[in-house]
């Protein structure tokens, strides 16, 4: 789940490119009675929607449950399915390790990382990492200019 500002974001770039959020967007939600995700639940889901989807974008660590979500393994499955991967590390930045180049995860954002690294004196920043690749080819409802 992103937040509504994120989910926003992801909605209208979905309508910018002719499409339906309610059609092209999946949620990921944990199965059964569960309360969080698991990595074979997220792989799942992939697989299930790999021919159609061109973006994987998720929380590294989920703010409701305090969930930290395998990126590498992650990242990797998608990627193998030819899914661009993004990772919203707001609440990750400063609390577990990111080795985001190693990963080769193609990029991420992070909104409230002030909060863990400088404490609640810096307000509304954000940062955004996308690895040296060439995306000019790629087809998604990301655009990273």
């Amino acid at each position: 789940m992103l937040t509504s500002a994120k989910q926003y974001a992801v909605e209208s770039q979905i309508e910018w490119h002719g499409l339906s959020p309610k059609d092209a967007l999946v949620t990921i939600f944990p199965e059964g009675d569960r309360k969080v995700l698991t990595t074979d639940r997220i792989c799942r889901v992939i697989d299930e929607n790999a021919s159609t989807a061109a973006v994987l974008w998720l929380a590294g660590v989920q703010y409701y449950t305090g969930e930290v979500f395998d990126l590498k393994a992650i990242t990797r499955h998608a990627q193998h399915k030819g899914i661009l991967v993004g990772w919203d590390l707001a609440h990750a930045v400063g609390n577990i390790l990111l080795e985001l180049h190693e990963w080769g995860v193609d990029f991420v954002s992070a909104s409230l990382g002030y909060i863990e690294l400088l404490g609640k004196s810096l307000r509304e920043t954000e940062f955004l990492f996308a690895r040296g690749t060439d995306l000019s080819d790629t087809d998604c409802a990301i655009s990273l200019h």
